[in-house]
């Protein structure tokens, strides 16, 4: 996944950032990028709160969890491409 880091926010190389997704162009809509909103949790944390399931780092497909998600209103989509979203009405934007 490809997202847009702006300035303000100061991340890593395996941070944990929250998203906000844009949408694809249309004839009728330029669309808009993917937006690093924020650093949730530093790669290195000493409390980690996140965890990959399963955890084995050579597997390309796994979800992310952090045990803040669902108090947050986030919810699993399962299906072929499992993750926790948050509904946009309850996302931070800049």
């Amino acid at each position: 996944m490809w997202f847009y880091v702006p300035p303000e926010v100061s991340l890593g190389v395996g941070d944990i950032v929250a998203i906000r997704m844009g949408r694809e162009f249309t004839k009728k809509d330029p669309g808009t990028v993917n937006v690093a909103v924020e650093v949730r949790e530093k790669k290195d944390a000493t409390e980690a709160k996140c965890s990959w399931d399963p955890p084995k780092e050579n597997l390309w497909r796994r979800v992310l969890y952090c045990s803040w998600m669902p108090a947050e209103g986030w919810t699993l989509k399962s299906g072929s491409h499992k993750t926790w979203l948050k509904p946009a009405s309850d996302v931070k934007t800049q």
